[in-house]
């Protein structure tokens, strides 16, 4: 199946080539918004507007949006701002559970399908030094909740409750079950 992915993101692009997806990376055209308290809606709303924004571009064509994020008591932690922010995520993340939350959109032509998919993840205390070791990586500056969980920051999850794939941006059966559902549609609608 073939689709047109709303992201450039070289993680993303790295785990659907290896679950042998073809597709092409577009970069989307929209500024994510967060909405406090409904980490669903957030995730729903961004992964829509991010494919939205290339439909126009791509109209003939599957398009798929991601967006994932990181709840925990009730506050959404984005991708941290600076080095500060980075360490004072870390830590609000150490010894606690949260949630990832991951909305995936696929739209082609006026047919559209979203779903979400929720992952607990507890982390085990983390030491300073730890925490500063980390931020000094840079691993986890361009990721929601300010961690890696394929990387380095592995090292800090004690448990997880829900799917290992979605922590990484790619809940990979939700994604393969909604392109099926897309593409019987669209093999229906243009006999």
């Amino acid at each position: 199946m073939k689709f047109v992915l709303a992201s450039t993101s070289p993680r993303r692009i790295e785990i659907l080539k290896k679950w042998d997806f073809k597709f092409k990376s577009v970069s989307p055209q929209y500024n994510e918004q967060i909405v406090q308290g409904n980490p669903v809606k957030t995730a729903l709303l961004n992964a829509y507007g991010k494919a939205k924004s290339i439909q126009k571009e791509y109209y003939d064509n599957v398009v798929l949006g991601l967006d994932t994020l990181v709840e925990i008591e009730g506050e959404i932690l984005g991708k941290p701002d600076n080095k500060n922010h980075h360490k004072s995520i870390l830590k609000k993340l150490s010894g606690k559970t949260h949630i990832v939350t991951t909305g995936v959109s696929i739209l082609y032509k006026e047919v559209f399908l979203i779903d979400y998919v929720v992952t607990y993840v507890t982390f085990r205390k983390i030491f300073n030094t730890e925490i500063e070791d980390y931020i000094h990586s840079n691993e986890g500056l361009d990721k929601a909740g300010s961690y890696a969980a394929q990387g380095i920051g592995s090292s800090f999850i004690e448990k997880i409750d829900g799917p290992l794939d979605n922590i990484l941006g790619i809940p990979v059966f939700a994604i393969r079950e909604g392109l099926y559902k897309i593409y019987r549609v669209r093999k229906n609608i243009e006999r």
